[in-house]
């Protein structure tokens, strides 16, 4: 169930679903240059999507009358194949040693998900845990990534998650 939001200060995220699904029940519409694709310099003004030719200018919204880009949603079918989980916990090996199992052991058992993508609010907290990661990582593949809030942020990231891992 969608909690009520107050509608005037929300400004949902298209990368996450409960968000979508809030915009599209309350009729949301972004405002102008919101989105960070938007790029008025390319035919499509869509960075996403730069070779199509749009009749019409998005003006940078991301969510028009509830409804989510249809680019950036495309851009977000691949993404739903990796688990995304926020860490909010204090860092130590053994908390973190016991997550990283719980996550290879969750993802071992749908097999529809790649891999995991850890986001931490700051550097000090992502530095520490990617180190402890790396570890308990090594010799499973490459299934688990970890990323600041301000590296998730960054197109570079997007693409990279989007996009097969490397």
């Amino acid at each position: 169930m969608v909690e009520s939001r107050d509608k005037e200060k929300e400004k949902p995220d298209p990368r996450v679903k409960e968000d979508r699904i809030w915009a599209l029940i309350y009729d949301h519409t972004s405002e102008k240059g919101e989105c960070r694709y938007y790029c008025q310099d390319l035919s499509s003004r869509c960075r996403l999507d730069p070779l199509t030719f749009r009749a019409w200018d998005c003006e940078g919204r991301v969510f028009v009358n509830g409804f989510c880009c249809e680019a950036f949603l495309e851009s977000m079918e691949h993404r739903d194949i990796y688990m995304l989980q926020y860490w909010f916990e204090p860092i130590n090996e053994a908390i973190v040693r016991k997550k990283v199992d719980e996550w290879l052991e969750a993802i071992k058992d749908n097999s529809a998900i790649k891999g995991v993508v850890v986001v931490f609010p700051d550097s000090d907290k992502s530095s520490q845990a990617k180190e402890i990661i790396r570890k308990a990582n090594l010799g499973l593949g490459r299934k688990i990534w970890v990323f600041t809030d301000s590296e998730w942020e960054s197109d570079m990231v997007d693409m990279l998650v989007i996009g097969e891992p490397k």
